[in-house]
């Protein structure tokens, strides 16, 4: 029965995990689709893709589910970032989304060990019967799909900071032209 009431408790972290994640999709969303749309667009996308994912396949068995929703969820964020990076308008300034980049990319290792060190911790390695979501499918070879979880957040944080350096190498480009052309209608070519 110990086990039972363990695997329990570790669905439970994994389900705040899972709130943490989701609530800072939200909030990024919303602080960036000003000034960084394509991370908007993205993290919105990734959310609701992995909302969708969980549905549908934690509804045949919990095995596998949690990565089946990261890797999904980031397929959707690199699809519709990179799409929306392109042909959403960048006017805001080239500066402080440079920066932002920086400071997104230089924290993504540091993410994605918290993810993982969270993850282990709700989801210990040798859990047996009752593991639910939890289950390694037998194989805990490097942290089993707590591993991969690294990765992935990982690979998405620098995602998240290319599309904000995309936008901002765009956004420079639009102020050069824009001023370009402005000096053009105002007399002076060049």
């Amino acid at each position: 029965m110990t086990g039972f009431v363990e695997a329990q408790a570790s669905q439970g972290e994994l389900f705040a995990i899972t709130a943490v994640l989701s609530l800072a999709c939200i909030v990024g969303a919303v602080f960036a689709r000003k000034q960084a749309p394509a991370v908007s667009v993205g993290l919105a996308t990734a959310l609701t893709i992995g909302v969708i994912t969980f549905i549908i396949s934690s509804h045949e068995s919990p095995r596998g589910v949690p990565l089946l929703v990261l890797m999904s969820a980031s397929v959707g964020l690199a699809g519709a970032g990179l799409t929306a990076a392109f042909l959403l308008p960048a006017h805001a300034p080239a500066g402080p989304l440079l920066r932002t980049a920086a400071v997104t990319a230089a924290s993504a290792p540091l993410v994605g060990y918290l993810a993982l060190i969270s993850i282990q911790h709700a989801c210990p390695l040798y859990v047996g019967r009752g593991s639910g979501f939890c289950n390694y499918d037998n194989r805990d070879q490097l942290g089993g799909w707590s591993a991969a979880a690294l990765v992935i957040i990982g690979l998405d944080m620098l995602l998240i900071a290319l599309l904000v350096w995309i936008t901002a190498k765009r956004s420079a480009h639009s102020d050069t032209d824009s001023g370009h052309r402005l000096g053009v209608l105002a007399g002076h070519p060049g």
